[in-house]
């Protein structure tokens, strides 16, 4: 019954645990949720800890980023398949879940074939690094644009200031992305201070990238059923 909806998705957690354990606990105290997405085969490259992982994302997505983070549109879809479905294989080992979504590595979106391979694959969803800066819904799963950037605070801060201050007719989300790994001394307390302007809001739906997906598809299908019974 909300008409907001706030949601946060993060790449490459391998590259600094002490950073993703600092934003898991912001996000725990704010009553925020969110997807993790990892590259399961520089995952493996790290030798990181696949239970300290698994358990500092209890409650949280984890979500694929193709094994090796690599720019995928340079090579074949056949390549590209087998990335996804790497992840798929190897990251349960890090998550109670199921593997349904993606975030798309370096800038990258999937065309049209790309995204048939995911859909057969059992992706629901690809989240792209390109910044809308607007609180619509998208039109398209697989060429999901969040609102906003992380690192550059001064537009987290203002989207965030807009975000909790809007009184919609119609359903809003915020969704920032970014990655652990740039949070330093410099940023941390405005990043929190952000977080905790966002969070724990009665009039916020807080949800990891999948939740919010599958109650967009539960809408759609909703729809669809009801146009099919006027016919």
């Amino acid at each position: 019954g909300k008409l907001k909806a706030f949601t946060a998705s993060f790449d490459d957690g391998y590259l600094n645990y002490e950073n993703e354990q600092w934003l898991v606990d912001v996000f725990n105290a704010n009553g925020i949720k969110g997807t993790f997405n990892m590259p399961s085969g520089l995952f493996n490259d790290y030798n990181t800890d696949a239970a300290a992982f698994k358990e500092l994302y209890t409650g949280f997505e984890v979500a694929a980023h193709t094994a090796y983070h690599t720019k995928y549109s340079e090579y074949t879809p056949d390549f590209f398949e087998d990335a996804v479905q790497a992840d798929i294989e190897a990251l349960p080992a890090i998550t109670e879940g199921a593997i349904e979504g993606i975030a798309y590595p370096n800038g990258e979106s999937a065309n049209e074939e790309e995204k048939e391979i995911l859909k057969d694959n059992g992706i629901l969803y690809g989240r792209s690094t390109y910044s809308s800066r607007n609180f619509e819904i998208p039109d398209d799963l697989y060429n999901w644009n969040p609102t906003c950037f992380q690192y550059n605070i001064g537009e987290f801060q203002s989207d965030a200031q807009t975000f909790v201050s809007m009184s919609p007719s119609e359903m809003k989300l915020m969704e920032v992305w970014g990655h652990g790994y740039q949070l330093n001394d410099d940023n941390k307390a405005a990043t929190q201070a952000v977080y905790e302007l966002a969070g724990n809001r009665d009039d916020i739906y807080y949800a990891s990238n999948i939740e919010i997906a599958k109650y967009l598809m539960a809408i759609d299908e909703l729809v669809i059923s009801t146009d099919e019974s006027n016919i």
